[in-house]
């Protein structure tokens, strides 16, 4: 099993759980500020107030599970060798923006605090791009792509969360729902869209062993990157079908699936490059074989997140936005 990650020590299946914890909250508190604040700045109508309102109100929750699902991901065991300090201001920085707007009449008051709030966030996802291969690891070709990659997914997935939200909402407000599914399909294929080509411009500027790993030097690495991009393609082919029928129900919950799977696969594929970094990246690997008592505690701590946070985001997605 081990060869999957390409990391062979126990505690790599505990790096790829504890980073797939942390990219449903992050991602629809990053994407979800970059899609408030582009709908507040455009044309603002009752259905544009309503998700903008929705999506704000949904910062505190968003930001607490963050923060546990990053305590969880940073044990010993499950350590990438983040800048831990720097992403913590940046969170810090954003969540006091978030309490001085609240305190001044909310996001509704204007766009400012929309777009301040955004880019703290920005600045959060960007020290994440540049210390998640540890530090003295990243190369400055691979900076720029792997910063606009994690945008655009995390876009990607906020507005997957949105359209499945406006599913959700049509049996209580059909106008609304319908408005929030069409125009979160829409966040979702623009940037899977792009993400074909900002992906392979990442792919090139990846250092010289960690893009060989991916194309022919490992086969279990090169059978994972193209289950990914076939997974992408699928995913966007239904979400695509999905805007020109006339019930999007059913290919939305593929395209939703196929997006899961996808995730999981780039979640160990992302382990298959932190390999291929070669002695730099293997130096920064976790040495571990744990014992089952060692790796338990963890686990029990993962899942239990794992299930609050489903449970949060499930009811998250059926409350109705503000009027």
């Amino acid at each position: 099993m081990q060869q999957w990650l390409g990391n062979p020590y126990g505690a790599g299946w505990l790096q790829v759980s504890a980073f797939l914890l942390l990219l449903v909250p992050m991602n629809l508190l990053v994407g979800g500020s970059i899609i408030a604040a582009v709908t507040a700045t455009g044309t603002r109508t009752v259905e544009s107030r309503r998700l903008v309102a929705w999506l704000t109100h949904s910062y505190p929750a968003a930001m607490g599970w963050s923060a546990i699902a990053g305590l969880v991901a940073l044990r010993p065991l499950t350590s990438h060798a983040w800048p831990t300090s720097a992403i913590t201001g940046g969170l810090v920085l954003a969540g006091s923006i978030h309490l001085f707007v609240r305190t001044r009449g909310g996001y509704s008051q204007g766009r400012a605090g929309l777009w301040a709030f955004t880019l703290s966030l920005t600045l959060v996802s960007a020290l994440c791009a540049a210390g998640s291969m540890g530090e003295g690891r990243e190369f400055p070709p691979s900076l720029g792509p792997r910063l606009l990659h994690i945008l655009l997914a995390e876009v990607a997935v906020a507005g997957m969360l949105v359209a499945l939200h406006g599913m959700l909402q049509r049996g209580r407000d059909e106008r609304y729902g319908r408005w929030a599914v069409e125009r979160g399909m829409r966040w979702f294929v623009i940037p899977t869209a792009l993400q074909m080509v900002v992906g392979f411009y990442f792919l090139l500027a990846l250092p010289g062993p960690a893009r060989s790993r991916l194309l022919g030097g490992s086969a279990t690495a090169t059978i994972e990157l193209v289950a990914g991009i076939l997974l992408a393609i699928a995913a966007f082919s239904a979400v695509t079908h999905a805007t020109n029928a006339a019930d999007p129900r059913r290919p939305l919950i593929a395209g939703a699936l196929l997006l899961a799977a996808t995730l999981i696969v780039m979640a160990l594929l992302r382990e298959q490059v932190k390999v291929g970094y070669g002695p730099a990246g293997d130096a920064q690997l976790p040495e571990l074989h744990p014992s089952g008592t060692e790796v338990a505690i963890p686990l029990a701590l993962m899942a239990a997140t794992g299930i609050g946070m489903t449970a949060w985001l499930l009811r998250r997605l059926r409350s109705a936005p503000p009027a």
